[in-house]
């Protein structure tokens, strides 16, 4: 557990494991950079907020997109150029090409 002196060292330390806890994991790792922004630029609290949430939502769609990914395996795609047209015997050549 933190010791109140810890919080007093590093105040955003406390946050950034809360919200981490919390499942915020791109919040807490650029926290001290966002605030040191929005201190420079004087920025009003809702603004900080709006933008670490989209940091955060954009990110879960990253991962969320790089997860599904993975689970389909889907795998690198020949070019038509490779295609080996022997096999299997059903497949139009011409009509493959016209699209």
């Amino acid at each position: 557990m933190n010791s109140p002196t810890d919080a007093m060292k590093n105040p955003n330390h406390n946050l950034r494991e809360q919200l981490e806890r919390i499942g915020l994991h791109t919040v807490a790792a650029q926290l001290d950079d966002m605030l040191a922004h929005a201190t420079e630029q004087r920025g009003q609290p809702r603004q900080l907020l709006e933008q670490l949430a989209q940091i955060e939502v954009a990110e879960r769609a990253h991962r969320s997109l790089e997860r599904r990914l993975r689970t389909a395996e889907i795998r690198r795609f020949k070019p038509i150029a490779d295609f080996d047209w022997t096999w299997p015997t059903r497949i139009e050549r011409d009509v493959v090409e016209r699209r």
